[in-house]
């Protein structure tokens, strides 16, 4: 087996030795090498760190803050299709056509993931974007886009580099420490994906629905997907990107660090980007009738915040984006069978 590194086909180690004293200086090389530093960690985030000040500069020209929404979608698409298309272009001379097809199935299917969340996210931004109106709002634009830059659009970078990993550091280092191919677990991870992606689909559906209902000023949005947990687009966005190592382990592609990635996304989404924030700023700003409806709904205890509870494995609606999960891995390993991909 053989990748595309700086321009040259690179051959990959063997793997023979599967006692614990290789497994264990394979994963140690995995962890200290300076290499995935240099090739993969510092690149990546230069790149992140480019494109926020890309959309920095564009947020600040146009007065809209919401160009951060836009960010995170498309520097992970960019990202991985440099990683794993741009650089084989550019370094290795191959045309695009080459490139796509030097890649192997699990790169695919890595690419292919990101790529169809991207998108996803991207249209629903687009499809969401309403004129906007700061007239009434004043406020100090210099400084505040000083803050944005530092409080928001360059630690953003910072995450995403980390974030990213199960998706560039694949391209970049042979760093599997598992050896073997899973065929069943492969199929897993699409499932997961899949589930992910149904969560969020029907959590974006539902709540475009319920906002322009005319409920939305008394009562809070608990129908389908939003009865299981009180964020299932954030459940679904970390299905997703748990999704990808859990691909990398089933086609030994695995390093211990890409797992990182998934856990900063938990952390972003918990505790940075939506949860907590969006129910405290939702608190201040409902009416008070909604305001009561939207306390009664946190005090539900069989409604969590972002892991289901033990009570809503009977819930129909996580069954069927369960369903939705299997039913694509099913499609996926249709199509690979009857060699479309």
């Amino acid at each position: 087996m053989a990748y595309v590194e700086r321009g040259r086909n690179v051959s990959l180690p063997s793997k023979s030795d599967s006692s614990p004293r290789g497994s264990f200086i394979e994963l140690r090389g995995s962890i200290v090498d300076v290499g995935i530093l240099r090739d993969t960690l510092l690149p990546t985030f230069a790149l992140h760190s480019g494109l926020s000040l890309v959309a920095w500069t564009i947020g600040r020209s146009t007065d809209d803050f919401e160009v951060k929404d836009w960010l995170w979608p498309s520097s992970h698409l960019v990202n991985a299709w440099w990683a794993s298309i741009g650089r084989r272009i550019v370094f290795g001379k191959l045309s695009p056509v080459q490139a796509l097809g030097s890649l192997s199935r699990p790169e695919y299917l890595l690419l292919g993931g990101v790529t169809i969340w991207a998108s996803r996210q991207l249209f629903v931004l687009a499809s969401r974007r309403r004129p906007r109106d700061n007239k009434s709002i004043v406020y100090d634009r210099d400084k505040f886009w000083v803050d944005a830059l530092y409080d928001v659009f360059l630690p953003r970078a910072a995450i995403q580099t980390v974030v990213t990993l199960p998706l560039t550091a694949p391209f970049y280092h042979q760093g599997g420490v598992f050896t073997g191919y899973h065929p069943w677990i492969q199929a897993l991870s699409i499932a997961v994906f899949g589930t992910g992606l149904a969560l969020q689909s029907f959590a974006d559906s539902q709540l475009d629905r319920y906002n322009q209902s005319s409920i939305k000023d008394a009562q809070v949005n608990k129908e389908g997907v939003w009865s299981v947990v009180r964020h299932p687009g954030s459940l679904g966005d970390f299905l997703i990107h748990a999704s990808f190592p859990i691909l990398l382990f089933s086609s030994d592609m695995l390093a211990p660090i890409e797992l990182l990635g998934p856990l900063a996304n938990y952390f972003f989404l918990q505790y940075i980007s939506t949860n907590s924030r969006t129910e405290s700023q939702q608190a201040i700003t409902y009416s008070k009738e909604k305001q009561a409806a939207f306390e009664a709904y946190r005090a539900d205890q069989d409604v969590n915040s972002f892991w289901p509870s033990l009570k809503q494995f009977g819930n129909p609606w996580l069954w069927k984006c369960v369903g939705l999960g299997v039913a694509f891995a099913a499609v996926e390993q249709v199509v690979h069978q009857l060699g479309l991909d």
